[in-house]
Parts: C-alpha cells; sequence; structure tokens
C-alpha cells in the first residue's frame, strides 16, 4: 500500500513512518559521506607526513582541521535532522486538530465497533 493519506478525498501527504524512514536515512547517509570525507583527508594528510611533505606540527595542525570541519558538518546535519522532526511533529499536530476521523486515516486505522443492546444473565 501506498505510504500517503488523504484528507477530504485529497491526497494530504506521505505517512507518518515513511516520513520518519526519510528523515534518518538523510541523516545517516549524510554522516557516512562525512565519515568517508575524513578518512579520505586523513589518508592524504598521512601520505604528505610520509613524503616529507608536512611536518608533525603541520600534520597536527592539518588533523585538526579535519575532525573541526566533520564536527561542524554533523552539527548541520544534527541541526537539519531536528529541523524534520519539527515538521514531522508540526504536521502531526495539523492533522490531530483536523479530527479523529483525519486521524484514524493518516496512522490507517479502521474501526469496527458492534455493541448489544441486549443484556443476558448467567
Amino acid at each position: 500500500k501506498a505510504h500517503s493519506y488523504k484528507a477530504s478525498s485529497q491526497k494530504a501527504g506521505y505517512g507518518f513512518d515513511l516520513t520518519m524512514q526519510l528523515a534518518v536515512d538523510y541523516v545517516a547517509d549524510k554522516t557516512d559521506d562525512a565519515k568517508l570525507e575524513v578518512k579520505e583527508e586523513t589518508h592524504k594528510a598521512k601520505q604528505m607526513l610520509a613524503e616529507g611533505q608536512l611536518d608533525e606540527f603541520a600534520f597536527w595542525d592539518k588533523i585538526k582541521k579535519i575532525w573541526n570541519t566533520f564536527i561542524s558538518t554533523l552539527k548541520i546535519y544534527w541541526d537539519k535532522f531536528v529541523n524534520m522532526l519539527r515538521e514531522i511533529k508540526e504536521a502531526i499536530v495539523k492533522v490531530f486538530n483536523t479530527g479523529i476521523y483525519a486521524v484514524l486515516n493518516y496512522f490507517e486505522l479502521d474501526v469496527d465497533v458492534k455493541v448489544r443492546t441486549t443484556v443476558r444473565l448467567l
């Protein structure tokens, strides 16, 4: 089944689980990219040190710069993730404010209630 929901017979957006998964996947992918870049830059710095293009002090300065860039990048992605979570929360609040039928439709729930109007004594 598609991960979208309808409100008032119109497509209103994607389901909560898909939206959340997209946010988590985005941050995981970007974090993996940042880690790969750190490995590549560190490898280059090690090669430059081994070839004598850098002395030890310049090498450690380069490593600090690589680390600080990595931390800054992670902070940017974390902030984006937090903003995505806020947007998801706002969407959920909006759905809950539209009424119980919209909530049931959003979470793809169907309620079937049967009531017996007679009571039997045992």
